[in-house]
C-alpha cells in the first residue's frame, strides 16, 4: 500500500512510500494510507482529515473556468 510520510508539526507530505500505515514512521512523522489512484505527492498537506494541494494547477483556458473539483 502507498503511504504519505507526513510531518506531524506542519502536515506537509515529505515522501510517498510503499508501506503499511501501521509500520513505524520516521521520527516526527506519521504514515497516512493513500488509495492507489491518489494524486498526493511531495509538497501536499494533510489537515488531519484530507490532503490538499497548496499549489493547484492553473485553470484551463479552454474550459473557460477555474473548477478544480477533480483534484
Amino acid at each position: 500500500m502507498r503511504c504519505a510520510v507526513v510531518l506531524i508539526s506542519t502536515g506537509e507530505v515529505i515522501n510517498v512510500i510503499v508501506a503499511d500505515p501501521s509500520d513505524p514512521a520516521p521520527d516526527g512523522c506519521e504514515l497516512i494510507a493513500l488509495p492507489d489512484d491518489s494524486p498526493v505527492s511531495i509538497g501536499w498537506y494533510w489537515n488531519g482529515t484530507e490532503f490538499y494541494n497548496p499549489n493547484p494547477p492553473p485553470p484551463d483556458p479552454a474550459s473557460g473556468g477555474s473548477d478544480f473539483s477533480g483534484l
